[in-house]
């Protein structure tokens, strides 16, 4: 109940960008993609800053929901499968977001809360 993606069978992603935050109680990711993809599960407050870097400190993802969550679903062009992404939580941007969707600044780092290959 309340996950951010719910469908019946399977979920084939053929391009694009998807960012899904929910609830971890039945938790469902992308069946199939031709792109990394990136699942875990993280306890993270309303209005909290979500990043995500690659292996050379690109922000890939800067994100911030109004409401708390407990899953997060990421896949991108820019994920590449097999490839170890570092996700941090908190810090700050040096610009407004729009709609919670941060771009265009410089993120600071919060607190690292580990690595993650993308499938």
């Amino acid at each position: 109940m309340n996950g951010a993606l719910d469908y019946d069978s399977s979920f084939t992603l053929t391009g694009g960008t998807v960012v899904a935050l929910g609830s971890s109680g039945m938790a469902q990711s992308v069946s199939s993609s031709d792109q990394g993809v990136l699942a875990f599960t993280v306890s993270m407050a309303e209005n909290t800053i979500l990043n995500v870097q690659d292996s050379n400190g690109n922000d890939l993802l800067t994100v911030a929901s109004p409401k708390s969550y407990s899953c997060a679903v990421f896949t991108s062009p820019d994920l590449v499968s097999g490839e170890s992404y570092t996700v941090y939580s908190g810090g700050s941007y040096s610009v407004e977001s729009v709609n919670g969707v941060y771009s265009g600044g410089t993120y600071t780092d919060g607190t690292k809360l580990g690595s993650i290959d993308a499938s």
